[in-house]
């Protein structure tokens, strides 16, 4: 198993390290996004960032969009959110849900607030696949809304290209590149470990190598499964006449979509579902040899820095740009996935 030292230096990786909130000290901050649970890559991030500000002496309040706008229409969302502002008064507000709106209503509302009040107004953008669903007038509104905003983050160049060539930048005052990694709280590993269930401690001990696998939740892209589940049994099906005692721990947030898993497992022995984890996913990560992400579309990755930090390696798709030390592989071709896994899992013997 890996061994957990000093966490990478990340300036070496090509991606320039979260900053956005460094210079957020004893301020009254409204965090606008999704958070736990499931755990995903926005809200982990969010969970992160919402500690750091902790940390930094600010008043957080978290928004999260789902559960809030459970049982109301949306007028009554907004006028919730409206008043939710003006009544806790935040100096700075966050925004980090732009991928689950096809209309910048709640963009617009915040922007306002904090026009109002006076605040310091961010936004976040984790993934650009959004904007393939915003019609003309959607778009020319939330370029015009942006550029009212005082600091837009994006995750990637490429990344600020692609939302470039659909939605009007120019306006904005600031864009900033970087990472949405924090480094998790490294002392809580063994606690997390202890929830681990004894099934899985036996299945980890039991095989080898053992190979992890994020996934979210169902989502399609372009007809498939944006996470790569499908990929992840298909290229491990194949590696198990390589490796007769290897090992796929798959772990999923929210299962629903994935009722076929079952009956796929059967014929794919070696395969640990762990499915409702409630935990960080990272210790877990970090007792296996290998991380695959086959995701079909992706900004960045979080998983990824979690195991290069640990000194897993990573395979995943080339769908984005990934950190220096990442082995790519041809985005949805279950053969070249499979090769790669060898790859790694070879340089380790």
């Amino acid at each position: 198993m890996p061994f957990y030292g000093n966490m990478l230096d990340l300036e070496l990786m090509d991606i320039n390290n979260h900053q956005y909130t460094n210079h957020i000290y004893n301020k009254k901050v409204l965090l606008v996004g999704v958070f736990p649970l499931p755990l995903g890559g926005v809200s982990v991030h969010l969970r992160r960032v919402q500690s750091k500000l902790e940390r930094q002496g600010c008043e957080i309040w978290a928004w999260d969009v789902c559960k809030q706008q459970q049982r109301l229409s949306q007028i009554g969302y907004y006028w919730r959110l409206w008043r939710f502002c003006l009544r806790h008064r935040p100096q700075v507000i966050i925004y980090h849900t732009m991928q689950l709106r096809s209309y910048p209503i709640e963009l617009l509302i915040l922007l306002l607030a904090g026009k109002l009040l006076k605040s310091q107004k961010l936004v976040m953008i984790h993934s650009e696949r959004f904007i393939y669903r915003l019609n003309w007038v959607s778009r020319k509104l939330t370029g015009l809304i942006l550029g009212c905003y005082d600091q837009l983050i994006l995750v990637s160049e490429a990344q600020k290209q692609e939302i470039g060539a659909r939605i009007e930048l120019t306006g904005v005052k600031h864009v900033a590149i970087e990472s949405p990694f924090l480094p998790p709280d490294f002392s809580t590993k063994l606690a997390i470990l202890s929830k681990m269930p004894s099934s899985l401690n036996d299945f980890i001990q039991n095989h080898a190598p053992v190979i992890s696998c994020i996934v979210t939740r169902k989502i399609d892209w372009q007809g498939q499964d944006l996470y790569g589940a499908d990929l992840a049994l298909g290229s491990f099906r194949r590696l198990k006449q390589d490796y007769s005692r290897a090992g796929l721990i798959l772990v999923i947030g929210d299962k629903s979509g994935y009722e076929d898993l079952s009956e796929n497992l059967k014929e794919n022995p070696g395969v640990y579902l762990l499915v409702g984890w409630e935990q960080e996913v990272w210790p877990l990560i970090g007792e296996t040899d290998l991380l695959i992400r086959p995701t079909r579309s992706d900004s960045f990755g979080i998983s990824i820095m979690e195991a290069l930090s640990l000194g897993v390696p990573v395979v995943a798709s080339d769908v984005c740009v990934r950190p220096n030390g990442a082995i790519l592989f041809k985005n949805g071709d279950e053969h070249d996935l499979y090769m790669k896994i060898k790859l790694v899992l070879r340089r380790q013997r």
